[in-house]
């Protein structure tokens, strides 16, 4: 608990942020991660709350709640097509499978968030949010959350790059009661 990464999409549509937090784990075992996501002119807040089965495939992760934060501060539950439109974010809280790490290409990375050794490599292709993104992506295992430290690649053909800002093993704070 207390974890959290930061990053920050430096070239593609418009420049965004989003940081992920891992706030607490519930008593039967569900896990509570919070997103603060911000674009030109549009900030969100979302808190949900998952059961973890296999955080290496989608399927194995289910959203049982998900909660949003009004920029006035009111905590609201979204209708349930608009929780389905937030199951991107589950992409974010995806581990890597042991595969992955193990792929034969390896990198050294430099972000942000400072430089990474023999990063694991892999090509990546998925839809977010009806646009195709095409991306070489870096993983390194000390990074908390998600393992991720940058891609590079395009999102709808033209070139998008999304990297890690920083990231720490605790103190994450809590925006949610």
């Amino acid at each position: 608990m207390g974890q959290w990464v930061r990053y920050e999409r430096t070239e593609g549509p418009e420049k965004t942020t989003v940081e992920i937090r891992l706030t607490r784990v519930e008593p039967d075992g569900a896990t509570v991660f919070e997103f603060d996501a911000a674009a030109p002119g549009a900030k969100a807040q979302s808190e949900l709350v998952v059961e973890m089965r296999d955080r290496t495939t989608l399927d194995g992760m289910v959203v049982r709640t998900l909660r949003e934060k009004t920029a006035g501060g009111i905590v609201t539950i979204p209708p349930s097509g608009v929780q389905a439109g937030r199951q991107w974010m589950l992409k974010d809280l995806r581990l890597p499978t042991a595969a992955e790490f193990g792929v034969a290409r390896r990198a050294d990375m430099t972000v942000p968030a400072g430089a990474f050794t023999d990063c694991a490599v892999g090509d990546l292709e998925d839809v977010i949010l009806g646009a195709k993104l095409k991306v070489t992506r870096y993983l390194h295992p000390s990074v908390p959350i998600n393992a991720f430290v940058a891609y590079e690649g395009t999102l709808d053909k033209a070139p998008t790059k999304k990297v890690l800002l920083a990231f720490g093993t605790s103190g994450a704070k809590a925006a949610f009661p």
